[in-house]
C-alpha cells in the first residue's frame, strides 16, 4: 500500500490557543510603478494542534516582494486626504 493511501487515525485537537503571527507590510506608490514587499513569521509553540503529525516545524518564516507598472491612469482624478 503507498504511503499517500495508507489510513492513519484522525487527529483530533481541542479548541484553544493557535498560535501566533506578525507580519511587516511596506509599499510605495510612484507616478508609473508601485512597489510593495513583506515579512511574516508564524509560530506555532504552544498551540493545541502543535503535536499534530501534519505539523512539521513550529516557527515558519515568509517573505516576498512586488512590482506594478502603472500602465494609464484617469483623466479625471478625486480630491484625497492622504
Amino acid at each position: 500500500m503507498s504511503r499517500l493511501t495508507r489510513p492513519c487515525p484522525a487527529y483530533v485537537a481541542h479548541g484553544g490557543y493557535s498560535g501566533s503571527q506578525l507580519t511587516l507590510a511596506l509599499s510605495q506608490r510612484f507616478a508609473r510603478y508601485w512597489v510593495g514587499g513583506f515579512a511574516r513569521v508564524d509560530n506555532l509553540h504552544r498551540a493545541v494542534f502543535a503535536d499534530s503529525p501534519l505539523v512539521q516545524r513550529q516557527t515558519n518564516v515568509s517573505v516576498g516582494i512586488g512590482m506594478a507598472w502603472i500602465l494609464g491612469v484617469s483623466t479625471r482624478m478625486v480630491d484625497s486626504d492622504e
